[in-house]
Parts: structure tokens; C-alpha cells; sequence
């Protein structure tokens, strides 16, 4: 079973509306493309997202290690919502 994009029957390029249909297919296809790239980047950003309150979760909880100190570490883990 394919599935079909379904392109909105406007666009906005460059702050001008133009009409799906007349865009050569190049231009479609490209937004095609556009579209699911937005969506794989929502898809991670909220699977980065999901991680990240684990890790703090876990961090949280009686079973996080204690910290090590004294010693410089050379990348800090900051969630973004943190």
C-alpha cells in the first residue's frame, strides 16, 4: 500500500501565496520532501525530548551514583527543559 502526500492547494515562497498546481513538479516534489523532514524533525526533537526525562528522572531517584568530584569532565549533559 503506497501512501499519498496530500499537498495543501497553496503555498508560501519568499512572502508570495502561490497555487500548488502551477508549481513545476520539481517545486512539489521538494515540498514533499520539506514536509517530512519537518516531521522526522518533530519526531526526534520529541524522542531527544523523552530521553532526556529519563535521564533526569533516573538522576532524581535513589538510584542515581553519587557524583565525581574534583575531576573536569569534557561534556555536560543539559536537557533542554531543564
Amino acid at each position: 500500500m503506497s501512501e499519498e502526500v496530500n499537498i495543501q492547494n497553496t503555498v508560501k515562497i519568499d512572502g508570495k501565496d502561490y497555487d500548488v498546481a502551477t508549481l513545476p513538479d520539481v517545486a512539489k516534489i521538494a515540498i514533499e520532501h520539506l514536509v517530512a523532514i519537518d516531521k522526522e524533525v518533530q519526531r526526534l526533537e520529541m524522542a531527544r525530548a523523552g530521553f532526556a526525562q529519563a535521564i533526569k528522572s533516573i538522576m532524581d531517584s535513589d538510584e542515581a551514583p553519587e557524583p565525581i568530584g574534583g575531576t573536569e569532565t569534557t561534556e555536560e549533559f543539559v536537557p533542554e527543559d531543564a
